[in-house]
């Protein structure tokens, strides 16, 4: 039987709010933890009735991340993740220049 990522959620915060979901630079998110962050961003979504609207998320890969898309989700939006995400760094090496510093340090100031 096929389960909703939220249906699963929901289903291991009932049998175990307080393991480790996910692990990040920022420390550990228990499902707990992430169930009511992302019940509390749902409710924010569902309180502005953005229903079907476009919203953003632009944040690094984190805990945060997926409470954010699993709030997303609770408040009845489809999310639409990317497959491909093409960053094109043009100018950096220019921008270095101007600078008096090296192409390198150009491209991964601009990244």
């Amino acid at each position: 039987m096929k389960k909703s990522v939220i249906e699963y959620l929901e289903r291991t915060v009932s049998a175990m709010p307080n393991k480790v979901a996910v692990k990040d630079i920022n420390g550990n998110t228990t499902f707990g933890e992430l169930w009511n962050n992302a019940q509390i961003i749902a409710t924010v979504i569902s309180k502005k009735r953005l229903y079907n609207a476009p919203i953003g998320v632009y944040l690094p890969k984190s805990g945060r991340m997926i409470e954010a898309f699993a709030g997303i989700n609770m408040s009845g939006n489809n999310i639409k993740i990317p497959n491909h995400v093409a960053i094109i760094l043009d100018g950096n090496g220019r921008w270095a220049k101007l600078r008096g510093k090296k192409r390198s340090e150009g491209h991964l100031a601009g990244f």
